[in-house]
């Protein structure tokens, strides 16, 4: 029964809108598009068809238009979309005396309520009454009467953005099903914005000042000296692992030729061979793992030692507000 229903509707949606392309014998981009539409519905390409009706409302708005094309999104399941648009083909139906087609809009828009997703952006009444607000979906500024309200939406994931002056930006997305799926996402109270603020000191520009430069911390210049240490001893653990990985590939290649290993098993010479690569395989291993060790130390120390000595780092509030002061030589 639900298939016979679905195909009179069609045949309602498409018929009803034959006199206003027919009735014109020009063939005009807007009849076209419709006439284009109506064929790939009747194939069943329903994600091809609907922009063709789109395209045909946007260059000769009718309501027989707009119910086929709420019709094919209704079959794509774009229902919210297929909601809206049956009202707006009821709304235009009556305004060009077409009472069947404004009857059959409003019948579809009716039965189509009841399965329409829907969204509801809880929005706190301290974040909305904020100046400069704005809450975006899916790209799309929303106009305040619609915070704290059922929307009617397409199925889908959808991306929240909100933002305001001097506030935290906060994004959220939230997955609607494709029918009669109602769900409500929290928007929380955006945090404060913070600030940065970069001083600098020392002689302003163009001036001179014979002071002598600051002497440099022992602890700063204990740690320069140990990265620099380490940073040798890494370049020595590569130079040992690469020594030690050749050699033991030689030995397994002498361990193979002249028939000293095959697939039975190896000779004393071939044993003896195969077991000094090993041991030098081992020592090439561990050569690489420590002087990646000290390779990292080496990065850590060299990168703190240039924090201690080169910047300072404050917070502070100032009127209220989070101040970050950077103090230092650049």
């Amino acid at each position: 029964m639900a298939q016979y229903r679905r195909a009179a509707v069609l045949a309602l949606a498409l018929g009803l809108a034959v006199p206003r392309w027919a009735a014109a014998q020009d063939t005009t981009k807007a009849d076209e598009t419709f006439h284009a539409g109506r064929e790939l519905m009747k194939d069943g390409k329903f994600a091809d068809a609907c922009p063709k009706f789109e395209e045909s409302q946007r260059a000769d708005p009718a309501s027989g238009t707009l119910l086929a094309l709420a019709y094919c999104q209704e079959l794509s399941g774009l229902l919210a979309s297929a909601h809206a648009n049956y009202l707006a083909a009821a709304d235009l139906a009556a305004k060009e005396g077409q009472a069947e087609r404004q009857k059959a809009a409003g019948e579809r828009a009716a039965s189509l309520s009841k399965r329409v997703s829907t969204l509801t952006l809880l929005v706190p009444a301290e974040l909305s009454q904020r100046a400069g607000l704005k809450v975006q979906r899916d790209g799309i500024e929303l106009e305040r009467i619609s915070y704290n309200v059922a929307i009617p939406l397409n199925g889908g994931t959808h991306a929240i953005e909100v933002t305001a002056p001097g506030r935290e930006r906060w994004a959220g997305v939230i997955t609607l099903q494709t029918e009669a799926d109602h769900k409500t996402l929290q928007v929380p109270v955006l945090e404060l914005e913070s600030q940065s603020f970069i001083e600098m000191t020392g002689p302003r520009r163009g001036a001179t000042s014979n002071r002598p430069p600051p002497a440099e911390p022992v602890s700063v210049r204990r740690m320069r000296q140990a990265s620099i240490g380490l940073g040798l001893a890494s370049a020595v653990g590569v130079g040992l692992g690469v020594t030690f990985g050749l050699a033991a590939k030689s030995r397994n290649d002498a361990s193979n030729r002249d028939g000293h290993c095959d697939a039975s098993g190896c000779d004393a010479y071939g044993a003896g061979r195969r077991e000094a690569a090993l041991d030098a395989a081992r020592v090439s291993t561990w050569s690489f793992i420590a002087a990646g060790a000290f390779g990292a130390g080496a990065l850590v120390l060299y990168f703190k030692a240039e924090n201690a000595s080169s910047t300072q780092l404050a917070t502070s509030l100032v009127g209220g507000s989070p101040r970050v002061s950077l103090r230092g030589s650049f």
